[in-house]
């Protein structure tokens, strides 16, 4: 995962994979970006191939601790068959 910023917004990129073994890490670096930065958060999806339950859970609270510090959260490349979700 790299977090890189742009005027008036931050870009992190997500991995391959987005659960229970990922999460941790991704969760700690998404609050720290959230905390640190401003603007939108992007959130490139595009290299990801695979999130389960866990990995949703990450995404959903991202986006509530996004709004709780005004800023929003912005999925991007998550394309139909890329992000399948694993149970």
């Amino acid at each position: 995962m790299r977090v890189r910023g742009k005027p008036g917004a931050q870009v992190v990129r997500i991995g391959n994979r987005l659960d229970a073994g990922t999460s941790a890490g991704v969760r700690e670096r998404l609050h720290k970006a959230l905390d640190s930065g401003e603007g939108d958060l992007i959130l490139d999806l595009s290299k990801l191939e695979m999130i389960d339950a866990t990995g949703l859970g990450v995404l959903v609270g991202a986006h509530r601790r996004a709004l709780s510090v005004e800023r929003r959260l912005v999925l991007r490349g998550c394309h139909r068959g890329s992000c399948g979700y694993s149970r």
